[in-house]
């Protein structure tokens, strides 16, 4: 993939809600307007055993001797490719964990009203 020595450093963090249990959201940049991703959690637990992704992100595990998570972020702007502690990543997806388990996202959508709104709309 190439030398990364030179790469430039970029700031961003990982967010995880209750109210969105099947997604993550991704910051890229700290400044005024970071970028946004959005992706599955599914992805980054697939992620960091093995190589995972088939569309506009996609993780691939420590290998070819890289001690680095690759994040690879792609858009009709442009492409990035993010290279993260596995550690970090690990610990901040036992964290999502602590908050909904694995397997019962379904009860953390608000289904209901969500459908309600959508219905309500359409009936204007």
């Amino acid at each position: 993939m190439g030398d990364w020595a030179g790469a430039p450093r970029v700031e961003g963090s990982l967010h995880y809600r209750e109210s969105d249990p099947y997604a993550i959201t991704m910051l890229i940049g700290m400044g005024d307007s970071p970028v946004e991703w959005k992706f599955a959690r599914d992805l980054l637990a697939e992620g960091l055993i093995e190589p995972a992704g088939e569309g506009d992100v996609r993780i691939v595990p420590p290998q070819d001797g890289r001690d680095e998570v690759t994040v690879l972020l792609s858009s009709p702007d442009g492409r990035v490719t993010l290279l993260c502690p596995p550690e970090r990543l690990a610990t901040f997806l036992r964290e999502t964990v602590d908050i909904v388990s694995i397997g019962d996202e379904s009860g953390y959508l608000a289904i209901d009203g969500a459908l309600g709104a959508l219905l309500d709309g359409e009936s204007r």
